[in-house]
């Protein structure tokens, strides 16, 4: 608390790094709308001092590109495990959907790529890779460690000891 006010420090995040940083990964993980975004990059920008607070709005679109092509990596996998475990309602499930279609999208955007996929086809893609079947052992001698999943043309591999 200061001046009355209560202050957060997330110390598990905590970083060596510029403040920059912390303000897009801030903007991108609270989902703002734009008015309430500017409000906080205002109320930053207020607060901040010193070579931080030079030439900072640059290094604030690119982190902000950064975290939205990150975001679409990480939530394609945790998304689509998530649905395909099967356990979600189908509001939920077509919500994640949705919301994995617009992480696609504002990525596809930031590469300077048309959005390639909507609702049905993530809905259909997520579909074919929960129908997938091993086909083989792969590490010989009957050992059950990895096996082989086969999806169209391409293959993944899968250890179930390390979850990849």
């Amino acid at each position: 608390m200061s001046d009355g006010r209560p202050h957060f420090v997330d110390w598990e995040l905590a970083l060596w790094g510029g403040p920059v940083y912390d303000l897009a990964v801030h903007l991108h993980k609270m989902s703002y709308h734009p008015e309430e975004s500017a409000g906080v990059v205002t109320g930053w920008n207020t607060v901040v001092s010193g070579a931080a607070a030079e030439g900072w709005q640059p290094g604030l679109d690119t982190y902000l590109a950064h975290e939205r092509v990150k975001s679409a990596i990480v939530d394609t996998v945790r998304f689509t495990k998530l649905i395909a475990d099967g356990k979600l309602t189908a509001d939920s499930r077509n919500s994640f959907i949705d919301k994995l279609v617009g992480k696609l999208a504002a990525a596809h955007t930031i590469l300077g790529h048309p959005p390639g996929i909507d609702h049905a086809i993530a809905t259909t893609r997520i579909q074919h890779w929960t129908d997938r079947a091993p086909v083989a052992n792969v590490t010989g001698g009957g050992s059950p460690r990895i096996r082989r999943y086969r999806r169209g043309t391409s293959r993944c591999w899968h250890s179930p000891t390390s979850g990849r």
